[in-house]
């Protein structure tokens, strides 16, 4: 668990913390945020977790050598995160591949375990895995997650979903509801109504399960105080689609910057 206090010195130890508790805590990959919070700490300082899809050393190497570069520099220009007063190294590699697939890093991530590449939530013999957002759900936490991809895209739903193929997107979206998590936001869903379109449509089952669902910012501002929301993009642009990259960006776009900026869940 991960302390309330307020110096200096404990909000750089909670940075680096790998108890993923605490306040509000946020486990970012890049594409999804998972948060966490509870109302019991005064005026709760976020801790942070950052997991970047197909990030190693040589990546990093890079990034900083051109960092340099651009300032004129012969070296390296440390990026944020390497900076943090605690640094470690983990493997990637999953039960099946030497390189790993965003379902089996996402499960690891979410659960612990190493499984094949292509599946999620799951054991390499299909048994299904707890993730750690439900055991903060049941510890009395509020559980958010949101995304730049689709919410049934592997790594979302590797913190929310069981499913032995990652392609199965109807049967992980129709976990969502039933995980009675706080809040979702990002991109919509790939299959709603199911790969033959014939199934009951998941926008509909996440209203039966008692969310709202909010499209867009300007819409969002209009809700009254809700305890479970769905936030997707305006319905004039490609709500079910996945949130625009930054170089295809148009103006009134969402972006991950305004959920977190803007939604008080994490803003908070």
């Amino acid at each position: 668990m991960v302390s309330c206090s307020s110096t200096p010195s404990s909000r750089r130890k909670r940075m680096a913390s790998l108890s993923g508790i605490g306040c509000c805590t946020r486990l970012i990959s890049g594409i999804v945020t998972v948060g966490v919070k509870r109302g019991t700490c005064p005026a709760p300082s976020p801790t942070s977790k950052a997991f970047t899809h197909g990030m190693g050393l040589a990546q990093v190497a890079a990034a900083e050598a051109y960092l340099s570069n651009s300032n004129g520099d012969l070296g390296f220009d440390a990026l944020n995160f390497s900076r943090f007063p605690v640094l470690g190294t983990i493997t990637t590699y999953s039960a099946s591949n030497w390189i790993t697939c965003s379902s089996a890093a996402g499960t690891a991530l979410a659960t612990g375990t190493k499984t094949t590449n292509g599946m999620l939530g799951v054991t390499p013999d299909t048994v299904a895995l707890k993730a750690i957002t439900y055991k903060i759900k049941e510890a009395g936490y509020k559980v958010g997650v949101s995304s730049t991809v689709t919410l049934d895209h592997a790594t979302p739903g590797a913190f929310y979903a069981n499913a032995a193929s990652r392609n199965d997107y109807y049967t992980i979206a129709t976990q969502l509801p039933e995980t009675g998590f706080d809040f979702f936001g990002g991109g919509g869903f790939i299959l709603p109504e199911g790969r033959r379109k014939d199934q009951v449509r998941v926008t509909d089952l996440i209203e039966q399960a008692g969310y709202k669902i909010a499209y867009g910012m300007d819409d969002f501002r209009q809700l009254s105080s809700t305890d479970k929301l769905v936030l997707l993009q305006d319905e004039t642009r490609d709500f079910m689609g996945a949130l625009p990259y930054a170089i295809d960006r148009r103006e009134g776009d969402m972006t991950h910057a305004d959920i977190a900026r803007k939604v008080p869940f994490y803003s908070d």
